[in-house]
């Protein structure tokens, strides 16, 4: 049997079916645009991205084209992002210098090739998917003064520690230690800290004591990870 609705059944649905479609309206209508919401930043990988052969290749003879370009001869070193090395060339006619360090007691032998290599893995230590640190940085924070050459300040806050981690010390068995002069470039890849390069050899009026002046050892650098440079918001 079907029972016919009352006109005030009626009517109590169609006022139900108004009421309903009046606060779906009203919801919507509060709801914020697209325009209006703060999304979250789309989510940035932080996993090492590691060169590949012909990237490390490529950055080594850019390195050389950069050289050969200002006229000079260079050792070049790329290094991952753990400091271990990739690639290291020496350009013929680059100089072969050897320096005693004192260490222990005795002197410690460093070469130009082992600098090249320090500069190398200074950059990749000290930076971050956060933060790019060059050689020179090192060099403004490990000085007595900071900013250097200003009396009365307090010491740089990595005071020591390049001597702290000379080769063959606790921090650096088989290693270099950090490097504080100018040529040391951290590498970065998709955005993410892929490594370090050095650049030994070239011209240079850079004042270590003030961390100022020109170095083509850090222009042959900056040239060859043009395309492997730090994001532009670090």
């Amino acid at each position: 049997m079907v029972h016919s609705l009352s006109s005030s059944q009626h009517s109590l649905r169609r006022s139900g079916a108004v009421w309903l479609a009046a606060f779906v309206v009203s919801v919507f209508l509060t709801l914020p645009s697209c325009d209006d919401v703060d999304l979250p930043p789309p989510a940035v990988s932080t996993a090492t991205a590691p060169l590949t052969k012909d990237e490390v290749e490529s950055i080594i003879a850019h390195a050389v084209e950069q050289a050969q370009r200002l006229n000079q001869k260079i050792i070049v070193a790329v290094s991952d992002r753990e400091g271990n090395i990739l690639g290291v060339f020496r350009m013929a006619g680059a100089r072969m210098d050897s320096a005693g360090l004192p260490f222990g007691g005795g002197t410690v032998q460093i070469t130009t090739v082992d600098t090249t290599i320090r500069k190398a893995r200074t950059a990749a230590f000290l930076s971050s998917n956060q933060h790019a640190f060059s050689t020179v940085t090192a060099c403004f924070i490990t000085r007595p003064h900071f900013p250097p050459g200003i009396s009365n300040t307090a010491a740089g806050p990595l005071l020591g520690v390049g001597l702290s981690s000379l080769p063959g010390s606790d921090i650096m068995p088989n290693g270099n230690a950090l490097n504080d002069a100018p040529g040391g470039v951290p590498i970065f890849k998709g955005g993410v800290l892929a490594g370090g390069i050095g650049v030994t050899g070239a011209a240079s009026q850079f004042n270590p004591t003030l961390c100022t002046g020109q170095s083509l050892d850090e222009t042959i650098a900056l040239g060859a990870v043009a395309e492997f440079a730090a994001p532009s918001n670090l």
